[in-house]
């Protein structure tokens, strides 16, 4: 399994997790109240991504540390984090070969 498989893998057990904690019947999807950790009071991080021109890595790992202690998930994000870090690395690489 290569690590493009491994992220895929880790995005379909999160949204597994998603549908566990809200129930299969989709009531989750909804409701137009944002969780908590979605807050853009001071701005949305997706348009400060795009001022920026990021590209979708730098744009997952900032997010992941954005929210991270804000969703009470903050080792588990930091893991993500560090996964989408080696990813972009080794994509880098292999890129220049």
């Amino acid at each position: 399994m290569n690590s493009f498989d491994k992220y895929q893998e880790l995005i379909a057990e999160e949204r597994l997790k998603v549908i566990a904690q809200n129930g299969n019947n989709g009531e989750h999807y909804e409701t137009n109240e944002a969780p908590k950790h979605y807050n853009n009071d001071k701005g949305s991080l997706y348009k400060v991504a795009k001022e920026r021109g990021w590209n979708p890595y730098l744009f997952d790992i900032v997010k992941r540390l954005e929210r991270s202690e804000k969703k009470g998930e903050f080792a588990s994000d930091l893991e993500k984090s560090k996964f989408v870090i080696d990813l972009w690395l080794n994509e880098s690489i292999n890129t220049k070969k």
